[in-house]
């Protein structure tokens, strides 16, 4: 809503996860070795490790990514 690009979560038990999602900005990356320039959303997941492995963790923030980078998978997520 502001701009702001990354967010450090904070939890609050009872909370086991948060996740932070920045602002969309447009950034230069690279592509097949080329310069292009692409929207990119910094996201960053605090989790309590009592509750929720890491790897678990990874995993939600891989199937976040491809969620949001393929949001017709929406319509067909089962």
């Amino acid at each position: 809503m502001y701009g702001v690009t990354d967010i450090t979560p904070i939890l609050q038990p009872p909370q086991s996860w948060h996740l932070g999602i920045g602002a969309i900005k447009q950034r230069p990356i690279v592509v097949d070795a080329q310069v292009v320039v692409a929207s990119v959303m910094n996201c960053t997941l605090a989790a309590d490790h009592r509750a929720i492995d890491g790897a678990v963790g990874a995993q939600l923030l891989v199937e976040f990514q491809h969620l949001i980078e393929e949001p017709m998978s929406l319509l067909l997520f089962q």
